[in-house]
Formats: C-alpha cells, sequence, structure tokens
C-alpha cells in the first residue's frame, strides 16, 4: 500500500456584504476658544504627553505613570492617597528599599596619614 496523501483545502474567500450604514449625525462645530477662556487653565493633556515622551529610565517612567494616574496634576503627585499602589513608595523618584550610599573612606585612615 502507498502512502496516502491528504491535500489542504483552502476556504474560499467569499465577498460579505455589509448593511449600509445610516450618515453620521451633524456636528456643530464650536468657535474656536480665545486666549481670554483659556486665561490661567493647564492643559493637562499636554502635561501627561510630554512626561510620557520624555520616559528614559525607570525613576521617569514612574514619573510619567504617576503624573498620568494623578490626572496631570503634578502636585497631586506628591500628595497621592492611594498608599496600596505599587508605584507609592517610588512616586517622589526616591527607591527606598535601595541602600543607601555611605562614603566608603569616612572614618578610615588615609595612606598619606601616619599610623600611632
Amino acid at each position: 500500500m502507498g502512502i496516502i496523501q491528504r491535500r489542504r483545502i483552502r476556504p474560499v474567500a467569499r465577498a460579505v456584504e455589509t448593511p449600509p450604514q445610516p450618515p453620521a449625525p451633524a456636528v456643530e462645530e464650536s468657535p474656536a476658544p480665545s486666549s481670554s477662556d483659556n486665561a490661567g487653565r493647564v492643559d493637562y493633556v499636554a502635561v501627561i504627553q510630554r512626561y510620557a515622551e520624555r520616559v528614559t529610565n525607570r525613576t521617569s517612567a514612574i514619573r510619567a505613570k504617576c503624573i498620568e494616574c494623578s490626572g496631570g496634576v503634578i502636585s497631586e503627585v506628591r500628595n497621592c492617597p492611594i498608599t496600596k499602589c505599587a508605584l507609592y513608595p517610588f512616586r517622589n523618584g526616591d527607591d527606598p528599599f535601595r541602600k543607601k550610599r555611605t562614603d566608603g573612606f569616612a572614618g578610615r585612615k588615609g595612606q598619606d596619614q601616619e599610623e600611632d
């Protein structure tokens, strides 16, 4: 007996007709806001985008995420009420779990100093 070869049958692509969509409702364009309307207001979306574009390391990524979470209000990052957040200890740019570097030569006698 010979080996039976099976051919893979590809399904035939059929054109599917989509039902016609109703036209979108007309949206009235509001006039462009003048500079006096936006006086003293901050564009929080721009703040979030600015921090997200400048992510270069872990600290800046955490900072960008915290600013995004706070809605772009930078002062809210320091006053964050969500203490259960995994990024809460890192929100101010500190790593509380990292050992603090100490001056390794403090308290040692240098080579130029004479021993008693």
